[in-house]
């Protein structure tokens, strides 16, 4: 099928998924992480840090951007905030509709049989999560992702996989995670490759993180402070960490509570990501080294695929924090995952939505997304139903959501080790 063919055979899909995106576009937007847009807009604007507030971006320059000229626009004739909601989100939804289009390439270029193409574009165009994320949050997840599927589909050309994984990072910084799977295949192909992509990396994240600090005559520790209380965050949202933590206070047991509280200030609690994805680095590059992961992987792309997948899984399993919008691109190679290969990694896929969307409802709650246009009196009234009891169902799902989640992971790695065994 061509473009033409697909957007005809899933018009429908296409023309709902864009209509309820941009139909709630002005209209909604985290109060938070809006908040932050807004204040990063003016700030450059203003031609001053966006770092200096105290809530600030949580990232590089490079998604200030794009609020610096959201700003702009919705500035004509006096600030509007529901343009700026609208034009921040824009790009977004192009992106989130564009997706299917680009795996479709992706997979073609790489000579990938696949199968549910229907399947595929329907589930990534009507996808509560994609929707909620572009449409109603502003977050740019799906741009990040994006880069970074267009990295995997451009995997032997390590220059171009350089730049696409380097404005990821600079975008939402957790996808510096997925780099080693990249490494590990480009060390497939030579020692060399594997250093260069390496240090070409971290390289350019540097240079985007701090160049305009330098430029504009910044205070530099900003970024600094940036980049360090990211990567040591306290419990969170769906950190299996944070559903034990809001369970112990659910249960009102002192000691359970103490205990969540003290791994919470624990260093290597927040780091145990790493520790967990370095053992399986390393044992899966001692693998390939010695040809013993092959025989299921002739395609490069099918072993990036998958070594993706558990790089992001284990790093979503053990890491202090894990926003709702960070699991979307987990979710999109599992359907990809299940389209190409395993059709069982299709029900991960479906079920990891349902939890990741229950979770978003019930945590801000859902309501206050519309903050922008009612009062915080109605949007209370609206979501009192969704906080009754909220620390029980934001820990019960949490938990469901973790035991998916290492469901996935664990038929994951059998296979890999499985295929190393010949």
């Amino acid at each position: 099928m061509n473009v033409i063919e697909l957007l005809r055979a899933n018009w429908w899909a296409f023309l709902i998924g864009i209509v309820i995106r941009f139909a709630f576009a002005p209209f909604t937007g985290h109060p938070y992480d809006m908040a932050i847009w807004v204040t990063t807009g003016r700030q450059l604007y203003l031609g001053q840090s966006p770092y200096s507030p105290y809530d600030h971006l949580g990232q590089p320059i490079v998604w200030g951007l794009w609020l610096w000229l959201s700003y702009i626009v919705a500035s004509i004739g006096g600030f509007d905030i529901r343009l700026f909601a609208l034009v921040v989100k824009i790009p977004l939804i192009f992106v989130d509709m564009a997706m299917p289009f680009a795996i479709l390439h992706i997979l073609r270029r790489n000579m990938v049989t696949f199968s549910r193409t229907k399947l595929l574009f329907r589930v990534l165009l009507l996808n509560p999560v994609g929707i909620l994320i572009s449409g109603f949050w502003a977050m740019p997840d799906q741009l990040a992702i994006l880069l970074v599927l267009l990295a995997m589909g451009y995997h032997d050309n390590i220059r171009l996989v350089i730049v696409l994984l380097v404005l990821s990072i600079a975008l939402k910084l957790y996808p510096i995670v997925l780099v080693p799977a990249f490494v590990l295949v480009a060390l497939r192909g030579s020692f060399r490759k594997g250093i260069i992509l390496s240090l070409g990396v971290v390289l350019g994240i540097v240079l985007v993180s701090y160049l305009p600090f330098i430029l504009m005559g910044w205070n530099e520790e900003e970024m600094s402070g940036v980049l360090s209380s990211q990567s040591a965050r306290s419990f969170g949202v769906l950190s299996i960490f944070y559903s034990m933590t809001l369970l112990a206070y659910h249960l009102g047991t002192p000691e359970f509570v103490t205990l969540m509280l003290r791994l919470d200030i624990s260093l290597w609690v927040k780091f145990i990501w790493v520790t967990v994805l370095f053992i399986f680095w390393i044992s899966t590059l001692l693998k390939l080294r010695n040809g013993s992961i092959a025989s299921e992987f002739p395609n490069d792309f099918l072993l990036l695929l998958d070594l993706i997948l558990v790089h992001y899984g284990l790093w979503m399993a053990f890491a202090p924090w894990v926003s709702e919008q960070n699991t979307y691109g987990f979710l999109v190679l599992l359907l990809v995952k299940g389209s190409v290969s395993d059709q069982a990694f299709l029900g991960v896929h479906f079920t990891m939505s349902a939890t990741v969307v229950a979770y978003a409802v019930h945590n801000l709650p859902f309501f206050s997304f519309f903050h922008l246009v009612y009062s915080q009196a109605t949007i209370d009234e609206w979501n009192r139903l969704l906080s009754k009891d909220r620390n029980l169902k934001l820990a019960a799902i949490g938990i469901l959501h973790w035991v998916l989640l290492l469901l996935g992971i664990e038929k994951l790695i059998e296979k890999l080790w499985r295929s190393s065994k010949g």
